[in-house]
């Protein structure tokens, strides 16, 4: 019989909190519809053996305020981000338009409107597979309609365990696109191996 949070030891809580919110993250739960949603409670009902109210109202209800971000808080932070590049960079182009007018990439940015080198997309780091999707279609999109090559780059903030990070660098390796992470937390940690705010400082100080 399904059981209540007060059932539950607090070792047996934070192990499920922490997993269930691991799964939410790795599925890109704010972009999930709701019956993808609810294939996930209906899995974690069973997985855990816990009431469905347990799981909406009491794990999931503080997810978003677990990962650190809000919706304004978002907003500010891909403000922030495009100030400070804006400080190293020759040329930027928020909203970008690809080709086909299909979709608006973050960030362009190069030397020139003609000289394009980074497609950007900025994105809290659970949802980072679709900034990882979006920025390598737009690089192929504009490679079609240009014939010249960019960089795709993804900058990711927020709160990841180690292991989550680990997944999202390794992925970016392998597809060629740059991470970069802005204000993101990893085991608790300020991630600084691949900050914008690192290579700002090297650029800024270069002849």
């Amino acid at each position: 019989m399904p059981r209540y949070w007060k059932e539950l030891s607090e070792e047996e809580r934070e192990e499920i909190r922490d997993s269930v919110h691991r799964e939410a993250e790795e599925a890109g739960w704010r972009h999930l519809s709701n019956q993808e949603k609810a294939v996930l409670y209906d899995k974690w009902v069973e997985k855990y053996d816990l009431k469905r109210v347990v799981l909406k109202d009491g794990l999931m209800k503080g997810f978003d305020a677990r990962q650190g971000i809000t919706k304004e808080g978002e907003a500010k932070i891909q403000q922030e981000v495009r100030e400070i590049i804006e400080g190293i960079v020759a040329y930027i182009k928020p909203n970008y338009r690809v080709w086909g007018g299909k979709g608006y990439a973050d960030l362009a940015i190069g030397y020139s409107e003609e000289f394009i080198t980074h497609i950007v997309e900025i994105e809290p780091v659970p949802n980072w597979r679709q900034g990882l999707s979006q920025a390598t279609w737009y690089k192929s999109s504009y490679t079609y309609k240009t014939g010249r090559q960019v960089l795709p780059t993804l900058i990711v903030f927020g709160r990841a365990t180690g292991a989550f990070f680990d997944q999202v660098r390794e992925t970016c390796q392998d597809q060629g696109v740059l991470l970069l992470t802005y204000k993101l937390e990893v085991d608790g940690e300020e991630e600084k191996d691949h900050a914008l705010q690192k290579i700002a400082e090297v650029l800024e100080d270069s002849p």
